[in-house]
């Protein structure tokens, strides 16, 4: 038996460096993935800071409760969502960049529907998100983190 520090094998021979290099995201990931956690916080800070006003215009009567607090509980699923899409970005998988993609375009269609009886503050913020969302699906889609989610498919084992 040869003692580990007899042997001079190469960084590359070592399986750990092996597996820590095809596993670790890019910066370009990195840097993304925070962009959307940013995304998301501002969506919840913004969709709290906006409440007492929905919450004063829920309609009153015998039966409108339910469906009012259902509407005003619905986002918080929303936003469930989209940190479960966050994780699994971190995790490698495909599919959920993609989502996360189509996503973000139809809140932007829908940004652009109501954008007209907005104000400028209602409008950035309300905008805020969904620009550091495409930032961060350009830093996905169109950087070295496009090769590291393909080579996630090359290597589904590791």
């Amino acid at each position: 038996m040869i003692p580990k520090s007899d042997v001079n094998l190469p960084a590359s021979d070592n399986l750990g460096a092996i597996s820590e290099s095809r596993t670790r995201a890019p910066v370009e990931v990195r840097w993304a993935l925070k962009l959307l956690w940013l995304a998301l916080a501002l969506s919840v800070v913004q969709y709290l800071f906006f409440l007492p006003v929905a919450i004063s215009i829920l309609p009153t009567g015998p039966g409108a409760h339910g469906p009012g607090i259902f509407s005003l509980a619905l986002p918080f699923g929303g936003f469930a969502f989209g940190a479960y899409l966050n994780i699994e970005i971190a995790r490698r998988k495909n599919w959920a960049r993609i989502i996360k993609f189509l996503i973000a375009a139809a809140s932007l269609g829908v940004q652009w529907a109501f954008s007209p009886g907005l104000t400028g503050f209602e409008y950035i913020t309300a905008g805020a998100p969904p620009a550091l969302s495409f930032a961060a699906l350009y830093l996905l889609f169109l950087t070295s983190g496009r090769r590291w989610f393909r080579r996630a498919s090359l290597h589904p084992a590791i």
